[in-house]
């Protein structure tokens, strides 16, 4: 949602949002994120 209507949906992006979703996936698993320190 974060970027959506930035960026095309084409298949050339597909390896972009791949990358977000797990970025985003070890994130959470580590407890990181908005509003939290990670020490």
């Amino acid at each position: 949602r974060g970027i959506s209507g930035n960026l095309c949906r084409c298949t050339g992006y597909q390896k972009i949002f791949d990358a977000i979703k797990l970025a985003a996936n070890r994130l959470s698993k580590k407890g990181g994120g908005r509003g939290e320190k990670n020490a």
